[in-house]
């Protein structure tokens, strides 16, 4: 039998050390916009949207590998950043939602296909460890982003896919953690699937929603909700997920106390509990 092939790809968008072997495949998001040459895979060749990059983010290099990279010689594909990876050797008990390591320990971190595809034929999709936040996910995205865009979003929902309207809510309205930064890894066929749906929606957004008075934060709308929509379509699908922590790389390797983690986490939890917004 062939062994499982695995690729994950790492979104860069400008100099700086990242992982780059048979396993990582760094590309170069917005290349089309860039002034940069990184000698690295970019996403503007083939069917592409990277002249997009300030407002889609690292979807760019999502949307170029769904259309130019998935084939037969792909089982599994994952996405990352070049200063996130995932931490796939972490414990089921490990209590933190991300960790850091510093430049050089990143140019010795290791990643086996096989430790990730094990854990891809258990589960559908692998995500990053949730964030905990105070309030609802609907109402910590009006304190942040633009609120009114949330209610395009779930008519949108509604007109294209209505079955995803009652999993919006639950992910939205009844909930207050989220698996951040669109990194995942899952298989050929979700992939495609889920590709299929999130690209529809902000293809769609993006005639109803005038972003061009919006400043450079606000600017990287698709970014922000597809992190909001990858959620919900987890929980639409009833996916069984492994939800593992990010390795934050940082330039002088200052590691995070861990009562200064747990606090917020517990605090916002409790917060949460007694408020329910």
């Amino acid at each position: 039998m062939a062994e499982s092939k695995l690729k994950l790809l790492v979104c860069v968008h400008k100099k700086d050390v990242f992982l780059c072997d048979d396993t990582y495949m760094p590309i170069h998001v917005g290349k089309a916009i860039s002034d940069l040459t990184l000698g690295i895979q970019g996403d503007d060749t083939g069917d592409n949207i990277s002249s997009k990059n300030k407002n889609y983010c690292e979807l760019t290099g999502v949307y170029w590998a769904w259309k130019n990279l998935i084939g037969e010689n792909i089982d599994y594909i994952g996405f990352c950043h070049y200063r996130r990876y995932f931490n796939f050797q972490a414990g089921g008990f490990y209590i933190r939602n991300s960790s850091t390591i510093n430049t050089e320990e990143l140019k010795n971190m290791e990643t086996s296909d096989s430790d990730v595809v094990n854990i891809l034929k258990k589960y559908d999709i692998i995500l990053a460890k949730p964030l905990i936040y105070r309030y609802n996910l609907s109402h910590d995205y009006g304190k942040r982003h633009i609120s009114d865009d949330l209610k395009v979003l779930e008519a949108v929902i509604k007109e294209l896919t209505p079955e995803y309207i009652p999993a919006y809510n639950e992910v939205m309205n009844k909930n207050n953690k989220l698996s951040p930064c669109n990194m995942f890894v899952t298989n050929r066929k979700i992939y495609d699937d889920y590709c299929t749906w999130l690209f529809c929606i902000l293809e769609e957004l993006e005639k109803r929603i005038d972003i061009s008075a919006y400043d450079p934060v606000q600017a990287r709308i698709w970014g922000y909700m597809s992190e909001r929509l990858l959620n919900v379509y987890v929980k639409k699908n009833h996916m069984r997920v492994k939800y593992c922590p990010i390795i934050g790389v940082v330039d002088n390797g200052k590691k995070k106390n861990i009562f200064r983690y747990c606090w917020p986490r517990l605090r916002n939890s409790v917060y949460f509990f007694f408020r329910k917004v």
